[in-house]
C-alpha cells in the first residue's frame, strides 16, 4: 500500500539507447480503380511476371487470356489502344507492334470496361500507356532472337531502338523470320459406283518456306506541354514458296511462289493532338 505523506522527490536519469536499426517495409499496389477502370502498373508486375515484349506483357495482367489471334479480358473481346490514340492500323497490326515492343517501355495499363469517346473506339479496351521520355537525352534498345523447330526449323532475330533528345523521340523496329514448314493430309475413301464400290486414297504433303521482314520507324516531337506532332510507319515484306504432292489414286504436284509488301500512306498516322481541360481533339 502507497502512502503518499511518505513520498520523497523522485528523479529520473536521462539514459540513450543506440539502437541497431529500424526497418521498415510497405507493399506496393500494382492495381487500383482509377477514374471507372482498373489501372495496373506494369513495371512492377513484370518483376514477379518477366516478359520479353509489350504484347506478353499484357498477358501477364490478370484475366487477360491470349486465344492466339487476340487478347480477352475475362472472357470478353478488348481493343488495344496505345497512348489513348486511335490509329489506322489494323487489330493484327497493332498486335505486331505491340510483339516488336520492349516490355520495358511500359508505364501502365489501363483496362476499360467502356472506352471513353475520346479514343475513339466501342466497347471494352486496353490503353498500354508508354513511358514518357520527354526531356531527356538517351539511346536504349533491345536484341532478341529465337528458334522453333517442328520437323523443319523456323527462326527470326531482330531489335528495337528507342532515341530521344529533349523534344524529340524515335523509335525503330526490325524483325526477320527465315524458316520452312511441313504439312501432311491422306483420304481414304470407298465411294459407291452403281452395284461396285470404288477404293480412293491419297496422300498430300505440303511443304513451304520463305522469310519475312517487319520494320517500323516512329518520331514524337513535342511541341509545348499539350501539343505533339507524331509520324509513324510500319511495313513487311516476305516471300513465300510452297510445294503441294499428291500421291496414290490421284497424282499431282503443285508450286507457287508468293510475293507481298505491305506499307503506305495508309499505315502511317500523322496526328496533331491538343489537350485542354481533360478534353482530346486530334485532326488526321
Amino acid at each position: 500500500m502507497f502512502d503518499s505523506r511518505n513520498a520523497r522527490n523522485i528523479r529520473l536519469k536521462p539514459e540513450t539507447i543506440m539502437l541497431n536499426g529500424v526497418k521498415v517495409t510497405g507493399d506496393r499496389i500494382f492495381s487500383k480503380a482509377e477514374n471507372g477502370h482498373l489501372t495496373y502498373n506494369i513495371p512492377m508486375l513484370l518483376e514477379v511476371y518477366p516478359a520479353d515484349n509489350a504484347y506478353e506483357a499484357l498477358t501477364r495482367i490478370p484475366g487477360v487470356i491470349d486465344t492466339g489471334e487476340s487478347l480477352t479480358f475475362c472472357g470478353q473481346s478488348v481493343t488495344l489502344i496505345i497512348n489513348g490514340k486511335a490509329t489506322t492500323l489494323s487489330a493484327d497490326k497493332v498486335v505486331e507492334r505491340l510483339k516488336s515492343m520492349p516490355a520495358a517501355m511500359l508505364a501502365k495499363a489501363e483496362v476499360m470496361p467502356s472506352a471513353p469517346a475520346k479514343c475513339h473506339v466501342r466497347g471494352m479496351a486496353i490503353n498500354i500507356v508508354t513511358k514518357d521520355f520527354t526531356g531527356s537525352n538517351q539511346l536504349s534498345g533491345q536484341l532478341m532472337g529465337g528458334w522453333q523447330q517442328n520437323k523443319y526449323g523456323t527462326g527470326y532475330a531482330g531489335g528495337s531502338f528507342i532515341y530521344n533528345h529533349d523534344k524529340l523521340s524515335m523509335d525503330l523496329s526490325y524483325t526477320y523470320t527465315n524458316g520452312s514448314s511441313y504439312g501432311q493430309v491422306e483420304h481414304e475413301a470407298n465411294h459407291p459406283l452403281g452395284d461396285k464400290r470404288i477404293a480412293y486414297e491419297d496422300k498430300t504433303r505440303n511443304c513451304s518456306d520463305g522469310i519475312d521482314h517487319e520494320y517500323r520507324i516512329g518520331m514524337d516531337y513535342a511541341i509545348s506541354e499539350n501539343h505533339r506532332l507524331g509520324l509513324a510507319y510500319t511495313g513487311q515484306w516476305n516471300s513465300t514458296r510452297s510445294t503441294n504432292t499428291t500421291t496414290g489414286t490421284a497424282q499431282s504436284t503443285q508450286h507457287s511462289r508468293e510475293h507481298q509488301l505491305c506499307g503506305s500512306v495508309r499505315s502511317a498516322t500523322w496526328r496533331f493532338v491538343h489537350q485542354l481541360s481533360g478534353a482530346s481533339y486530334a485532326k488526321p
